[in-house]
This record gives C-alpha cells, sequence and structure tokens, in this order.
C-alpha cells in the first residue's frame, strides 16, 4: 500500500526579492545624509535620535512632517541594525517608528508614498521572521495605498504589493491572493524596460508566484510560467551579480516541483545543475550558503526518491549535513536545516533499514523542535516530520511507544495549525496515518475510527482541483481499506475503492504518482475478491496492478513494489481459478520484483517471501520437487535479509517453516521435518504475548511434533509437546482481544 507525500519536507525554498532600490533613502531627511553631515556612527545617530524623538514628544519642539521625518529616520536605523542583529524587536520597532512617520504626514503629501513603502518593507522584513496574518494583512493594506499615490514609483511599490500578495497566499491558500500577485508581478514587468537593474528581481518573483500557484494546482502551464521567468531572471543577470546564486537556486526549486509532478529525469537533473551552480557562485562565508547547499541536499533526495541510487541519497546527506554545520548557532534558519537533513536520513532508513539513519533522522527532527520558538509558522511542520521519523521506526521494529509518540507529534502539528492555513489538510492526513498503523499493530477499533475521521477531513478541507487531493482520497481509501481488513464490512472495501477510483481519476495522465493511485485501487479490489470472490474484482486488481506496472518508469525505485503486488493479484486468482498460467505470471512478477531491487534494501524480504509464497503455491498444484525447493530457498533468503528485532521476523520464520513441513510431506525426509521445528520454535519466540499471530505459530509447531509423533511414536516427549503447543494455541486463540 503506498501513502500519498506526508507534508512539506521544508527543504525548498524560493526566495522573493524585495524592490526597494528606487526607494531607499529618497526621502529629503536621509540616513546617508545623516551620517555623512554628523559623522557620527549609526550607534550614535541612533542614540542621538532616541534622545530628540523623547524631547519632542514631552516638549512638541518639533511636529508634523518634520517629526514625521525623524521618526522614519529612527526605522531605516532599527532595521539596519536589525539585518546586523536579527533581533526581532529591531524590526517590530522599526515597524512602528514608520507608522508614527506615516501618521505625521497629511495623505495628500508628495512623500507619502514613500513612508508608506518604507513601512511595507518593514513589514515584508518582519513576515520573513514570524509569518503573522496580521502583519500580512497590513502590508497588503499599506502597500495597495502606496500603489494608488504612486505615479513616479509604481513598477516598484508593484513589486513588492506582488510580495505581500503572496505572503498572504502562504497563509491562507487563497488563489486569489496568488492571482493578485502574478498579475502585479506581470504589470511590473511589462513597465520596466529592458536592460533595467530591477527587470531580473521581478522575473525571479514572477516564476515564484507562479511556482506557488503550481504547488497548489498542479496545472503544468503555471510551472512551465515559472521556469521560463526564473530562466529569464538567471539569464538576465550578468556574471558575478550578488543575486545570481539565489536566481539559480529558485531555478533549480521549479525545475524541482515539476519533477515531482511528472518525474521527468531530465527536470531533476537540472534542478541539481541549477542548484550545484548556486552553491559554486556562492562565496564562503556567505550567509545564503547554508540554505543552498540545503535545496541541493533536497534535490539529490528528490531523485534518490524516484531512483533509489544510493549515491544519490549520500550526496543529499553531505549537503544537508554540510547546511546545518554552517548555519551559526540562533539563526532562524538552524531548525529548518535540522528538518531537511532528518528527512535525508529518513530516506535512507526506508531504503537500507539501518537503525543508526532513523536514530539520526529523530534526533534531527528534534532538534529542529528544540530550537523552534512556540507560536512559530514552521512549528507544526517540525512536529508533522518528528511524527514522520517515529512512524517509520515504527514500521520498521513494532515498538508501541514509536508510534505513540508519532501520534502525539501529528497531533501537536494539528492542533498548531491555524483553522483555514494551508497546510492543515496535509497535517490530517498525515495524523491519519500514524492512526492507521497504530490500528494496523493493535487492532483498535478506535485507532482505525480516528484514521478514518483524520483523512475525511483533509478531504473535506483541500479545495476541488488542488494537487494534493487525490493523495488525500489515496489515503482515505488505504484506511478504510485496513477496517474492511479487520471488520470484513463490505461498506468499508466500497468505500475504499470509491477513494482510489477518485485518486486516479483526479490525477491527470503523466503524473507521477498516478502509479501509486492505480497500484492501491488495485489492492483495495484485491480485497474485495478475497472477501465475495467475485471474478470481476480480481479482474479489476489485475488490470489496475498491471496499468501501475506499464506506467512506472524503468528504473524507479517503487518499481519493485509494484511487480510484487501484480504477482499477489495473480496469485490470488490462482487460488481460486487454479489456472496455472496465472500462478506462472506470479512467479514472474515476484521475480523481477527480487531482481530489480538492490542488495541491503528494506524490502528485499518481503519480496523473496513472497517469491517463495507464489512457488509454495505453483508446488501445491503439480507436486514439482523444484518448486518446493525454490520456495524454501527464498523463504531462507527472506529469513536471512531480515534484521533482528523486525516486526515480520516471526512471520517470515513460520512461513520458512511451513515449506520446510511442505517437502517433508512430499519427499519425506526427516531433516525438513527438524528444520521446520527449529524454525517455528524461532517464530514462538521472537512473537511478544498478546499478538495476533501468536496462536498460530503454536499450532504450526504443534503439527510438525504431531507428524514426528506418527513417524517415531516412540519418543513420549513428542506427545507432551504437541499436547503443549495444542493447549498454548487453543488459549491464545481464546483469550480476548
Amino acid at each position: 500500500m503506498e501513502t500519498a507525500a506526508r507534508g512539506p519536507v521544508h527543504g525548498q525554498t524560493q526566495t522573493m526579492e524585495t524592490s526597494d532600490s528606487e526607494l531607499h533613502l529618497a526621502l529629503s531627511w536621509n540616513v546617508g545624509k545623516c551620517l555623512a553631515l554628523t559623522g557620527k556612527s549609526p550607534k550614535e545617530l541612533l542614540g542621538l535620535l532616541n534622545v530628540l524623538l523623547k524631547d519632542s514628544s514631552n516638549h512638541s519642539s518639533i511636529s508634523g512632517p518634520e517629526l514625521g521625518k525623524l521618526h522614519n529616520m529612527h526605522g531605516d536605523l532599527l532595521q539596519a541594525r536589525f539585518k546586523d542583529s536579527a533581533d526581532l524587536s529591531d524590526i517590530s520597532e522599526a515597524i512602528a517608528a514608520y507608522r508614527l512617520a506615516v501618521d505625521n504626514f497629511p495623505d495628500d503629501h508628495a512623500e507619502m508614498p514613500l513612508l508608506l513603502g518604507d513601512l511595507g518593507r518593514a513589514l515584508l522584513t518582519q513576515i520573513e521572521c514570524t509569518g503573522q496574518l496580521a502583519d500580512i494583512t497590513e502590508a497588503v493594506a499599506t502597500l495597495e495605498r502606496a500603489v494608488d499615490l504612486t505615479p513616479k514609483y509604481g513598477v516598484t511599490m508593484l513589486g513588492n504589493l506582488g510580495i505581500a500578495y503572496q505572503y498572504c497566499f502562504d497563509h491562507t491558500g487563497n488563489l486569489s491572493d496568488n492571482a493578485k500577485a502574478i498579475s502585479v508581478f506581470q504589470k511590473a514587468v511589462e513597465l520596466t524596460p529592458i536592460g533595467h537593474e530591477n527587470l531580473p528581481c521581478l522575473f525571479n518573483n514572477l516564476g515564484s508566484s507562479y511556482k506557488s500557484c503550481f504547488d497548489h494546482m498542479g496545472n503544468l502551464s503555471d510551472i512551465a510560467e515559472a521556469i521560463s521567468a526564473h530562466q529569464k531572471a538567471v539569464e538576465l543577470t550578468p556574471i558575478g551579480h550578488a543575486d545570481l546564486p539565489g536566481r539559480f537556486n529558485n531555478l533549480g526549486s521549479s525545475y524541482m516541483s515539476r519533477f515531482g509532478h511528472m518525474g521527468n529525469l531530465s527536470d531533476i537533473a537540472e534542478a541539481i545543475s541549477a542548484h550545484q551552480k548556486a552553491v559554486e557562485l556562492t562565496p564562503i562565508g556567505h550567509a545564503d550558503l547554508p540554505g543552498r547547499f540545503n535545496n541541493l541536499g533536497s534535490s539529490y533526495l528528490f531523485r534518490f526518491g524516484h531512483m533509489g541510487n544510493l549515491s544519490d541519497i549520500a550526496e543529499a546527506i553531505s549537503a544537508h549535513q554540510k547546511a546545518v554545520e554552517l548555519t551559526p548557532i540562533g539563526h532562524a534558519d538552524l531548525p529548518s536545516r535540522f528538518n531537511s537533513l532528518g528527512s535525508s536520513y529518513m530516506s535512507r532508513f526506508g531504503c537500507m533499514g539501518n537503525l543508526s539513519d532513523i536514530a539520526e533522522a529523530i534526533s534531527a527532527h528534534q532538534k529542529a523542535i528544540e530550537l523552534t520558538p512556540i507560536g512559530h509558522a514552521d512549528l507544526p511542520g517540525w512536529f508533522n516530520n518528528l511524527g514522520n521519523s517515529y512512524m517509520s521506526r515504527f514500521c520498521h521494529m513494532g515498538n508501541l511507544s514509536d508510534i505513540a509518540e508519532a501520534i502525539s507529534a501529528h497531533q501537536k502539528a494539528v492542533e498548531l495549525t491555524p483553522i483555514g492555513h494551508a497546510d492543515l489538510p496535509a497535517g490530517f492526513n498525515n495524523l491519519g496515518n500514524s492512526y492507521m498503523s497504530c490500528f494496523g499493530c493493535m487492532g483498535n477499533l478506535s485507532d482505525i475510527a480516528e484514521a478514518i475521521s483524520a483523512h475525511q477531513k483533509a478531504v473535506e478541507l483541500t479545495p476541488i482541483g488542488h494537487a494534493h487531493l487525490p493523495g488525500w482520497f489515496n489515503n482515505l481509501g488505504n484506511s478504510y481499506m485496513s477496517r474492511f481488513h479487520r471488520m470484513g464490512n463490505l461498506s468499508d472495501i466500497a468505500e475504499a475503492i470509491s477513494a482510489h477510483q477518485k485518486a486516479v481519476e483526479l490525477t491527470p495522465i503523466g503524473h507521477a504518482h498516478l502509479p501509486g493511485w492505480f497500484n492501491n485501487l488495485g489492492n483495495s479490489y484485491m480485497s474485495r475478491f478475497g472477501h465475495m470472490g467475485n471474478l470481476s474484482d480480481i479482474a479489476e486488481a489485475i488490470s489496475a496492478h498491471q496499468k501501475a506496472v506499464e506506467l512506472t518508469p524503468i528504473g524507479h525505485a517503487d518499481l519493485p513494489s509494484r511487480f510484487n503486488n501484480l504477482g499477489n493479484s495473480y496469485i490470488s486468482r490462482f487460488g481460486h481459478m487454479g489456472n496455472l498460467s496465472d500462478i506462472a505470471e506470479a512467479i514472474s512478477a515476484h521475480q523481477k520484483a527480487v531482481e530489480l531491487t538492490p542488495i541491503g534494501h528494506a524490502d528485499l524480504p518481503s519480496w523473496f517471501n513472497n517469491l517463495g509464497s507464489s512457488y509454495m503455491s505453483h508446488f501445491g498444484h503439480t507436486g514439482n520437487p523444484s518448486d518446493i525447493a525454490e520456495a524454501v530457498s527464498a523463504y531462507q533468503k527472506a529469513v536471512e535479509l531480515t534484521p533482528i528485532g523486525h516486526a515480520d521476523l516471526p512471520g517470515r520464520f513460520n512461513n520458512l517453516g511451513s515449506s520446510y513441513m511442505s517437502r517433508f510431506g512430499h519427499m519425506g525426509n526427516l531433516s525438513d521435518i527438524a528444520e521446520a521445528i527449529s524454525v517455528y520454535q524461532k517464530a514462538i519466540e521472537l512473537t511478544p504475548l498478546g499478538h495476533a499471530n501468536l496462536a498460530s505459530y503454536h499450532f504450526h509447531l504443534a503439527s510438525a511434533f504431531h507428524m514426528v509423533l506418527l513417524v517415531l511414536p516412540e519418543n513420549p516427549t513428542n506427545s507432551e509437546k504437541t499436547l503443549f503447543h495444542y493447549k498454548s494455541a487453543v488459549s491464545l486463540a481464546s483469550a480476548p482481544p
């Protein structure tokens, strides 16, 4: 079963560039002149201004526009100090000073647009740090007013107004705000002459707004526009220009978004190339270098997710580590870089299964949370990804403490996300996934009810046409299917099929996720077939799984799992119809799953296990000794490749035991029954008390001892062991859940 993207990794950034070169220091009283005339340092001048403003407040010796100019200069000095200190109190005080400057000028004063522009810029700076909706709303209103009053500086004001609209869209998800951002950026581009120094900046911001629209709606025309605008921004920026690395960075991010939608390797290659250029062109010690390493790591991570090449995930981890190492303690972006590092470790764990990687992932995600202040806009995302890492370890080890931590983290992510926020559906989606995993282990119906409820909320809160809606339908289908497997209610499997069908129908041809949605649709049809036995369902299952395989490009990391599921659907039909062509197809598909999976991959033991099962089914029909030999061999490999402590290891020992028993029944070699007893015992030893499968493992071991008793009746201990394990099986099976 394939789960939709679990929410943002928070690694890729699109830099919005504030267009202020024509406005800054434009007032008659400006900081540069005062520094030159007085010979004072900025710190000294700020002190003098504080005294002067305090005096004017006490004695009203200065008022009106003259006082407004002092407040404006005060804001400039505080904003300049903020760039060095990153102290939020500086930018907050600067905003207060700019507001006072605006209040001391009449509405029709010629310099009012400039004052509003300075206030708008300061608000945009604070929004970058805190993301508060109140600041965004004020910035939009302030810059709209500035644009209305500004014939001369309209282009620059339009650019900053576009940024304010974009921030509003990022916070609320309202497409009208994004449309406004694109519209004003386009106007600014059209009004700016070729060769003007601000034109590359405006193209950059236009591209970022188109990319945001694409990320929300998934329309390929938007990402094509984004890439085109970012390419123009790069082409128009001279070699050696300080902003060129940032524009390469944004170009790479746009290519990454299209790759995530279409899966074309040429796009991710372009993304990596652009991000590499961004890193190479950024001097050592530059404040943006860590962020560019972070995005380079994210692009390698994306390609790894598609291709599964270990060299890519190694590059991703290396780049993310450099991003963390180069970011100073206390820097506002350090939490996001720890988050990205955690995501890359989690991806390698998913492929290799090394517990050290998931421990590093959890540690990095915890650091991201610890370093993020309460109320920060990114904190829900960090809790979301911490929950994902705990869930990954739970799926591997089965420790209940991990799934409890996952649910707790995902609940916090939902609780901290404001109603109406664009990320809230993703938070509900991930909370649903963690409850579904808990249900898979414990079987508590309350957990699967919570999962379905959370997935339904994700669907309900997502507007029609949103790019993530098919994924939420997919996961809703998965949760209904999980409850169906437990309860057998046909209404649940009907809901699962319906949701999976919607996921397929809402996903455009060529989308990278479409094969996964077909895969899960096939799984839901196969589940209903297993319950009802209607041949139309298994035919639909095979058809969907075939489409999943056909639509998955050669070399894709998920292709082996889709061959595996295709094999499972063929083996299900074989069990019902007995057509040898189906079991031959099953063996072929399972063999491809094994062949396409690299040594060391965490899923390889499972594929060997299923290959063994298909050979066992073939042997049961034909009695060919070669089939049971292949089954034993595949099951042995499944056991050998499964790490100690893995939740599936007991089941694989049990299956190996069953293959030995089948061979003993056909060949009569006592060594096989001895092997069967040995591995059945291991299955029992490794299974915790209370596990649902423990009773069946005792029953299988009792059956093996009983078989020995029939062959060697003179040994009384076999009788005692047979009776003990039969009694254990009955006792465990009849115990309350």
